[in-house]
């Protein structure tokens, strides 16, 4: 392993479990610790807890942080409370992802982003750039370890840790600060697997007592493998694969984070000038779901093509994952593509089917 790596508050902890490590995002991180596929079913049947300490937290603060972030970031920020979470992103000035991210509201001048461990220096320099006036920007990455609780059992797991303390736990998409023996805990009720759970910003020095004290309370470890299957299963994007900088919000099907008539959003022109202001009647490509019909695996970049052998796009993302009996894929298609067409993907020379389904592949249903 590269000593050059960075490490999270946990990595000493999971080479000790015996997690097989690897490099990811420029940090040394678990890819699994015995079976994906135990720790995956894990998550859909009870709970499982991941380390994503490598994700960035970027702080904005101050007189006129609100009018920036509407600036910097394409959902309405006035949409939030204090308390609140909102998915968003932020674009460059073709409409392309710079990243999508998780803006938390924790005061009415202050909020807290949190971006995706690649892009992180590279959101913070372009917030620094871009903002104006008095508000502030700080990179507080460093301060935070963050664990994400998934799994229907999530909240049978934190009432174990303290049933008083765990009784009033925010609804989705909200968050709340608990000090919990000693740690003041930012609980948002937000994740990244399509079940119901937690993402628990810890101060860094505290990250391990909060990991064992969860494991402890019956939560399974997991790795960054489970996490991607996870994550397929629900079709949510991945930043690299279904999203960069050459695609945007519509086409990724994630125009309902783009807020038009908010008023002006870096990327906001490019956008009206390509799509128009009803860009689902002007979108050229789209992300679609496939179902692998035939014998094959499809991975990323490789070629889908039409039954009469007319390229229509490419997959993002493709595997088979451990909840369903059938490989799947998302990719990038021609708009033109219905649900229920019959494609063919080809790969390394050879050709499979696969039908175009509805997304996404996996859905739980919250009480």
């Amino acid at each position: 392993m590269n000593d050059i790596l960075k490490k999270t508050p946990l990595t000493e902890l999971h080479k000790l479990a015996g997690a097989k490590m690897v490099s990811f995002a420029g940090f040394e991180m678990p890819i699994r610790y015995d079976s994906q596929i135990k720790e995956h079913l894990a998550v859909r049947s009870t709970a499982g807890i991941f380390d994503v300490s490598h994700m960035g937290e970027i702080e904005i603060s101050g007189k006129g942080a609100f009018e920036n972030l509407q600036y910097l970031t394409t959902n309405d920020v006035a949409r939030l409370s204090p308390g609140d979470a909102q998915y968003t992103a932020v674009l460059n000035i073709d409409g392309g992802f710079m990243d999508d991210l998780i803006l938390y509201r924790l005061d009415s001048d202050r909020f807290l982003a949190c971006v995706n461990a690649a892009n992180t220096q590279k959101i913070f320099s372009w917030f620094k750039n871009n903002i104006a006036g008095e508000a502030k920007v700080k990179d507080r990455s460093a301060e935070f370890g963050l664990i994400a609780l998934q799994g229907p059992s999530s909240v049978d797991c934190l009432k174990r840790l303290d049933a008083d303390l765990f009784c009033d736990l925010p609804g989705k998409f909200r968050h709340k600060q608990v000090l919990f023996e000693g740690a003041s805990l930012l609980l948002a009720r937000t994740g990244y697997t399509g079940e119901d759970g937690f993402e628990i910003f810890v101060p860094a020095e505290a990250t391990p007592s909060i990991w064992n004290a969860l494991l402890e309370r019956g939560a399974t470890a997991c790795g960054l493998a489970a996490r991607d299957t996870l994550r397929l299963e629900a079709a949510l994007p991945l930043y690299g694969n279904e999203l960069g900088e050459e695609i945007t919000p519509f086409e990724a099907g994630l125009s309902w984070i783009v807020k038009l008539k908010k008023g002006d959003f870096i990327g906001r022109k490019a956008l009206i000038d390509r799509f128009g202001v009803s860009p689902s009647k002007f979108v050229g490509r789209q992300l679609v779901g496939l179902k692998i019909t035939g014998d094959g695996i499809a991975r990323p970049q490789a070629k889908v093509c039409s039954t009469d052998d007319k390229e229509v796009g490419f997959v993002t993302s493709g595997t088979k994952t451990p909840s369903l009996d059938y490989p799947i894929a998302l990719a990038l298609l021609k708009k033109e593509t219905k649900l229920g067409e019959l494609l063919m993907v080809e790969q390394r020379g050879e050709k499979f089917s696969a039908e175009v389904v509805q997304l996404p592949f996996y859905k739980r249903i919250f009480l």
